[in-house]
C-alpha cells in the first residue's frame, strides 16, 4: 500500500471513530419519545391566551383531544 493510501484510509478511519463518538452520545428513541410525550403533557401550550391549562388535552365536546400514542 502506497503513502497516499495508507493516509486516505488513516484519514477514513478517524472520521468513522469520531461519527461512532456522536453516535453513542445520543439518546436513543424510546428515551426521546419518552421525553417528549412528558413534555407535552406536563407544559401549557405557550402559543394561546389561556396559558393555564393546555388546549391539546381539552376535549371540543366532539369526543375527545389530542392523544399521543
Amino acid at each position: 500500500m502506497s503513502e497516499a493510501q495508507l493516509a486516505k484510509v488513516e484519514s477514513e478511519l478517524e472520521k468513522l471513530r469520531n461519527e461512532l463518538e456522536v453516535c453513542k452520545g445520543a439518546a436513543n428513541t424510546s428515551a426521546s419519545c419518552g421525553d417528549i410525550v412528558k413534555y407535552s403533557e406536563a407544559d401549557p401550550e405557550p402559543f394561546t391566551a389561556n396559558a393555564d391549562a393546555n388546549p391539546w388535552h381539552a376535549s371540543n365536546g366532539g369526543g375527545g383531544g389530542c392523544v399521543i400514542l
